[in-house]
Order: structure tokens, then C-alpha cells, then sequence
């Protein structure tokens, strides 16, 4: 059983790459941000710029998967689950 908080968890592919639990109290908005900053450390700068301008579909997008579960697009990729 994972530590009350938010679990995040990186992926390139299906190898695991990252895991780190933060604070329980971070809300969604801190924690899509989280999730941008760990997925913009695999892009050049020039993605991270062209990323950041696409709305949806950019590879610092992050997809809302419920109350608990959030996720950035592409690969590598990280998820945030919270265990509460």
C-alpha cells in the first residue's frame, strides 16, 4: 500500500524510470505542473517551446483521468495517483 499523498511515475514505454511520492495536500493544478516540468526534461528546448503552444496535444498536455489519476501524453510519460 502506497503512502498517503500523490504517487508519481515515470514511464518510457513499460520500463518504469521515476517514482516519488509528494504531499497529500498538492492539488491538481500543482501536480499537472509537476508532471510538465518531469516531461519537459525529455525535450530539446525548441520542443518544450512548440509543446507548450499546442493545447491538447503536446507532449506537456496533461490528461485529467478522474479525481485521483492525471497523466502526460507521449513517451516517455508520467502518471499521478493519489492515495489517499
Amino acid at each position: 500500500m502506497s503512502a498517503k499523498g500523490w504517487e508519481i511515475v515515470g514511464y518510457n514505454g513499460t520500463k518504469e524510470t521515476y517514482r516519488e511520492t509528494v504531499h497529500a495536500g498538492f492539488g491538481h493544478r500543482q501536480i499537472e505542473e509537476i508532471l510538465r516540468r518531469l516531461a519537459s526534461r525529455d525535450l530539446t528546448p525548441q520542443e518544450v517551446v512548440e509543446d507548450s503552444v499546442k493545447q491538447d496535444l503536446g507532449r506537456l498536455h496533461v490528461n485529467n483521468q478522474g479525481d485521483t489519476m492525471l497523466m502526460t501524453v507521449g513517451n516517455p510519460y508520467y502518471v499521478a495517483q493519489f492515495h489517499g
